[in-house]
């Protein structure tokens, strides 16, 4: 593998801010909170092998709070009111089941979530101290998949691409923290890869035209 690329910013966690509150809404000035049906499905996000898929439905439709914890990692969402919604997490812990809990009003419904466990070749980090935000490393190793990984500040995987193109040790990645997209991974180089933005989900938001000169060397 080569050398890791420069520290990042915390990306994994991203969620749309939550609505504001509603002054005098049910609960906060002792208002009864109302009666409410809650349903919580959870489930593995397909195709982002660290992510989660909630659907929570609320009858009537009602601002809900959802939240799943394993150990101390925890993730939390409020959404407003409505019969249905859709929370979609990518950066959860390889392996890790989580207990779900959602409320609304006076309902609550729970679900378990179990993260499958990493591919067979992706390296387990060795940690030896603790950084203060997240770290993004390159992993091309003879005889494993070409991946970019990233870390949490405790050395834990929270989300990997894998590389196509058998790209070399020359790939580099770099986090953009986008206010209007959520956070993307802006990846290139290996004489493989055009710069690329890749979201959370591992879905390309965007790649660099052809060099005006042509050739294959790349990079972010």
């Amino acid at each position: 593998a080569s050398p890791p690329c420069r520290p990042s910013p915390p990306p994994p966690r991203y969620d749309p801010p939550d609505p504001p509150a509603v002054t005098g809404a049910p609960g906060e000035t002792g208002t009864p909170l109302p009666d409410v049906e809650v349903s919580l499905t959870a489930e593995p996000l397909a195709g982002v092998p660290t992510g989660a898929r909630l659907v929570v439905g609320t009858a009537p439709p009602t601002a809900v709070t959802v939240s799943c914890a394993s150990g101390d990692d925890e993730w939390r969402a409020a959404r407003p009111a409505s019969a249905s919604t859709e929370i979609r997490w990518p950066g959860l812990l390889l392996g890790a089941v989580y207990d779900c809990v959602a409320t609304a009003g006076r309902g609550r419904a729970e679900a378990t979530l179990a993260i499958p466990a990493g591919p067979a070749d992706l390296p387990t980090p060795v940690v030896t101290g603790e950084t203060d935000g997240y770290t993004l490393v390159n992993l091309t190793t003879a005889g494993t998949t070409p991946r970019v990984v990233g870390l949490d500040p405790r050395g834990r995987v929270r989300w990997f691409l894998d590389l196509a193109g058998d790209p070399n040790v020359g790939i580099e990645a770099s986090f953009l923290e986008q206010p209007s997209r959520g956070p993307q991974y802006l990846i290139g180089g290996g004489q493989a890869w055009p710069p690329t933005l890749v979201d959370l989900e591992g879905r390309t938001a965007w790649v660099a035209p052809p060099a005006p000169r042509g050739g294959a060397n790349h990079h972010a």
